[in-house]
């Protein structure tokens, strides 16, 4: 799982093909679901549209509408059934305006303030899914507020600080945040016990650096020397 700012960047390929590159990456990679991120905005209406209908995993946002008209712009969740269970992934972006604000307008984008639409979507799919996992690109202080004031989320895997954050509870109840810094650098892995309910009774993870002693797959290695032009 990704939590957004993924498909932008300042130079190289990446630019060039506004996240189309990421975007077949991470199909090799088989992702089960992305945020929209802040930094992703930029991108634009049309080519983040062309990003989502290239993705074979859904990039979801609850929060982020367009300005014109005031839709959604992304799904804000998506259910998957997985060993036995039924898991709402609901996603949320980012913005630089903190909780409480007015929405943050980004170009033809409008961020909507995240407490109040998580509290909206964690109650819906409370009914149609027994654990509720939140792609959060918010940052990690809101991540720890929606902790103790939403209950029913059992882990939020989150971005925007760039923290790098084995699996934790700020609450005692409250859900288990992860966060795997940033640009690729860490891998976060998490395990995580559920009861028959759906409950966290028990989890443990790590961030795993990808240095030097992790060779390269020879599929991934390919793809980057095709879209870096090397022989």
């Amino acid at each position: 799982m990704d939590a957004g700012n993924t498909l932008s960047a300042p130079q190289g390929p990446v630019k060039s093909s506004e996240g189309q590159v990421i975007i077949e990456a991470m199909n090799m990679l088989g992702y089960d679901a992305m945020a929209l991120g802040a930094q992703d905005l930029p991108l634009g209406i049309e080519a983040l549209r062309k990003r989502m209908a290239e993705a074979k995993f859904p990039i979801l946002s609850a929060n982020l509408t367009i300005a014109e008209g005031g839709q959604l712009f992304a799904s804000p969740y998506v259910i998957k059934e997985m060993a036995g269970h039924r898991i709402a992934i609901i996603g949320l972006t980012g913005s630089d305006q903190s909780s409480g604000s007015p929405p943050s307008q980004k170009g033809p984008f409008v961020v909507k303030e995240p407490i109040e639409t998580a509290k909206r979507y964690v109650k819906e799919v409370s009914a149609k899914a027994d654990i509720v996992i939140l792609l959060s690109n918010v940052g990690l202080p809101l991540d720890q507020k929606i902790s103790e004031q939403i209950p029913g989320i059992d882990i939020i895997i989150g971005g925007q600080t760039r923290s790098l954050l084995t699996p934790t509870r700020h609450t005692e109840k409250g859900a288990v945040i992860a966060q795997a810094g940033y640009r690729g650098e860490w891998i976060g892995s998490m395990q995580v016990e559920f009861d028959a309910r759906g409950n966290v009774v028990n989890f443990q993870g790590q961030t795993v650096a990808l240095a030097p002693e992790y060779s390269d797959d020879a599929q991934m290695r390919e793809f980057l020397n095709r879209i870096q032009g090397k022989p």
